[in-house]
């Protein structure tokens, strides 16, 4: 039951798996998403339900036939009436989320909440037997996110990490032909970050965010780093970059990461850009040959000593709430629910990605650390 005296409906609900199968290093989307068979309802609920929320996933949501939101978890009563005006009446809304973790009828949950929260809300989620999707950062702290990705790797759930440049189609072709070695072991590889954020394009109010680039935001493109070597660990970082516009923000970086297999990977950010907009190019290279990868435009070239091959057009749907990917990944965390498939961005990814963020961060504390 929730507080307001309403209670989720049960009509749809799909019987859980007992278990969730393990994934694989890539893991294709569902043939659902690609127009096969029917997917069966799934029940979900929303943890927080602010600005994300409300631009992303209600938009997306609300595209497929197979979702139910039933049960909306939010601390404000404008908000929770808010949610009743865009989702509709019927849907359940409390000022607790744990009423909605409680609900018998929810199949999995979105957590949208600040991150100082995703701790609590994510391991409550699990112990509670929910899936869960599970938006970045997982947390600014080494133990909150030990904890987070300990309580999912030992969860019979699925949980997904929105690491959602993951699911776009260029990204899952990349997968495929990094997997299949196509350009040999991986030796090198680059991620590039261009966008007018530290221009008055980003919000940077939180000052922890602010303090910790790579945790907040670079996960995202470390991701794409760990795409484009097949999954490697990294085993240390180096940093270097400049603050210039925005208080202790790194505006402009360098991070130089090495890997156990003698690989290295390079992922430069600049966020003074004057052009509008968000620019992702990523770079590979491997003993037999390189991809060239436009993240956002959806562009593939393969180069060999044979020469040049175009791997074809990948272009992302449309973006939902300006973020490429976002529709994807929501899309494909709904069928794996359904499913019982794996999920793409599981624990295993988020693990390693994490890793890689928080070298970058330290190595960027002990510069500033000399520089200052």
């Amino acid at each position: 039951m929730i507080a307001d005296g309403t209670k989720c409906s049960g009509q749809g609900r799909r019987r859980s798996a007992a278990g969730v199968p393990t994934a694989s290093l890539f893991v294709p989307l569902s043939p659902f998403l690609q127009g096969a068979n029917p997917l069966p309802n799934v029940n979900l609920g929303l943890i927080g339900f602010g600005e994300w929320a409300r631009g992303a996933y209600v938009p997306t949501l609300s595209t497929l036939d197979n979702v139910e939101v039933v049960a909306v978890a939010a601390r404000s009563a404008a908000t929770r009436q808010r949610a009743r005006e865009m989702l509709g009446e019927a849907v359940a809304t409390t000022a607790d989320y744990r009423e909605v973790l409680a609900d018998a009828s929810v199949d999995a949950v979105l957590v949208a909440v600040p991150n100082a929260l995703h701790r609590e809300v994510a391991v409550a989620a699990l112990a509670q037997g929910k899936h869960l999707f599970l938006e970045l950062p997982i947390a600014l702290v080494r133990g909150d996110v030990r904890a987070v990705l300990d309580a999912a790797t030992s969860a019979d759930r699925l949980v997904q990490f929105d690491f959602e440049l993951r699911y776009l189609p260029v990204a899952q072709a990349v997968q495929r032909l990094v997997a299949r070695g196509d350009v040999g072991r991986p030796l090198s590889a680059s991620v590039d970050l261009s966008c007018n954020w530290g221009r008055g394009g980003g919000d940077f109010s939180d000052p922890l965010a602010r303090e910790a680039f790579y945790l907040w935001v670079g996960a995202w493109y470390l991701d794409m780093l760990d795409v484009l070597l097949g999954g490697l660990a990294p085993r240390g970082a180096q940093v270097t970059g400049i603050r210039a516009f925005n208080g202790p923000m790194l505006d402009q970086g360098h991070a130089l990461l090495e890997y156990d297999s003698g690989a290295v990977g390079r992922f430069s950010h600049s966020i003074l850009s004057p052009k509008v907009g968000t620019f992702v190019t990523g770079w590979l290279l491997g003993e037999e040959g390189e991809l060239v990868v436009d993240f956002q435009e959806g562009t593939l070239t393969k180069y060999s000593a044979a020469g040049s091959v175009n791997e074809g057009q990948h272009p992302p749907k449309r973006p939902v709430h300006g973020w490429a990917g976002m529709r994807e990944s929501l899309e494909s965390f709904v069928s794996a629910v359904g499913e019982g498939t794996p999920v793409v961005a599981d624990a295993e990814v988020a693990r390693r990605v994490h890793e890689a963020a928080f070298a970058c961060h330290e190595a960027d504390q002990r510069a500033r650390g000399e520089r200052e």
